[in-house]
């Protein structure tokens, strides 16, 4: 292996087409480099760069008089890269020169970073909650991971571009660590058409959070920039993950006024669901909890940044059974005490984009009762010697039984025909 010196040419020839020669090169910047190769041949040169550990492939090109430089890939300072210059078709004593080159950028990705354990760490300011823009590049099925940390009671967004001279359609997906699992979270992509794009805000936790940029298929290459803001929000802010009821969110009703935010949440991306759990204690109140989406967009502002088109579905389960589906805005009344499962996911289309969840009105209730509630009831004040009504033992059991039964209450709203037709036997 040749050392050579970035941004110096190395002249170098290949004797036949089975030779090869390889190049050693550190970096002596963070940023995005090329390598170049240059020939006054017609012949073909196939050029490969490979990691410090040089088995890694980082980037592999065809040189030729109309292609001459690799797509951009990340280096670090200090970091040793190898290239590998072989014939790319019938060569025989042809000379070349190769240069490695190296655009600095204070803050880029650092290959290797195609796994999880090797994603490069986002930093950010603790002030503004915003960090630098990351350079990264994407080469033939390439892989690029980076993570950054959450904190309890924020939210994210990240900031994904095309750069300027980049027309890859790149997919950016997010992911966090469940259990020993990483599930997915968050994604958008960039296209040569949409060159700068964000992902909807994503309420997280004191956690990891992994980020996964890919060509959207082996033969996308380019380059882009990565940029995630962490914002502290006082709102009930959806939590993920939460695609399970496992792991679902816990929206509550104390100190709940009319109109109030229950929970935000976003549709993240194109399967995402949210689940929520609602405990209701109460037997005498009638909840309306409303799904409201809206028309602001503003991604600082976890109230806003709202899926435009409402596109969202939610559906009601109480114990195992779904009581409802609608598309939003939808509202919903709860009358009972129990556990509530609330499950939103995308509408027929997928617009990212938030939701939230109100408690729309509260009012005392009463439920009806049915005959067949008092039954009981009724068969006690049957039982009773009439005839001797007026003896002191009939009469303190009668005084028994309406306080045991817990149903005086009702029996002071209905007509006295009613309960003398309940006595009788008449009503079934």
């Amino acid at each position: 292996k040749t050392a050579f010196t970035y941004d110096v040419a190395a002249v170098g020839a290949l004797a036949d087409k089975d030779d090869v020669d390889f190049y050693k090169v550190s970096s002596a910047k963070n940023g995005l480099a090329t390598v170049k190769l240059v020939s006054n041949s017609s012949d073909d040169f196939t050029v490969t760069v490979f990691a410090d550990d040089g088995t890694t492939q980082l980037t592999s090109f065809v040189a030729s008089s109309t292609n001459t430089t690799s797509t951009q890939f990340g280096v670090a300072e200090g970091f040793v890269y190898y290239i590998k210059v072989s014939a790319g078709s019938q060569v025989s004593g042809v000379n070349y020169t190769l240069t490695f080159n190296v655009t600095e950028y204070k803050y880029s990705e650092k290959e290797d970073n195609s796994t999880e354990s090797a994603a490069n760490d986002i930093a950010i300011n603790a002030t503004s909650g915003e960090s630098e823009e990351y350079f990264g590049s994407i080469t033939a099925g390439d892989v690029d991971f980076f993570k950054f940390q959450g904190k309890n009671s924020s939210y994210f967004f990240i900031d994904f571009k095309n750069t300027d001279t980049s027309n890859a359609s790149l997919n950016l997906e997010v992911y966090a660590v469940v259990g020993t699992e990483t599930r997915e979270i968050a994604a958008t992509d960039v296209t040569a058409s949409a060159k700068a794009v964000s992902t909807a805000n994503v309420g997280v936790k004191n956690a990891t959070y992994f980020i996964k940029v890919t060509g959207a298929d082996s033969s996308q290459t380019g380059a882009y920039t990565v940029k995630v803001t962490l914002k502290s929000t006082t709102k009930a802010l959806e939590t993920e993950y939460n695609n399970t009821e496992d792991f679902c969110n816990t929206m509550s009703l104390t100190g709940a006024k009319a109109n109030s935010i229950l929970m935000i949440g976003s549709t993240s991306y194109q399967d995402d669901v949210d689940i929520y759990k609602l405990d209701v204690t109460t037997s005498d109140k009638k909840y309306v909890i409303a799904l409201n989406v809206d028309t602001t967009e503003d991604k600082d502002n976890p109230d806003a940044r709202i899926n435009k088109d409402g596109n969202f579905t939610v559906s009601l389960k109480d114990g195992d059974a779904k009581t409802a589906t609608s598309t939003a805005p939808a509202e919903f009344e709860i009358t009972e005490p129990g556990t509530y499962y609330f499950t939103v996911k995308k509408g027929i289309t997928y617009t990212e984009g938030l939701y939230y969840f109100t408690l729309k009105s509260v009012e005392d209730y009463k439920k009806e009762t049915k005959i067949t509630d008092f039954q009981s009831f009724i068969n006690a004040i049957k039982a009773l010697d009439w005839g001797a009504f007026w003896n002191e033992n009939s009469f303190g059991q009668l005084i028994d039984i309406i306080r045991g039964s817990g149903v005086i209450k009702e029996l002071l709203r209905l007509s006295f025909g009613t309960i003398i037709t309940w006595i009788t036997g008449s009503a079934s």
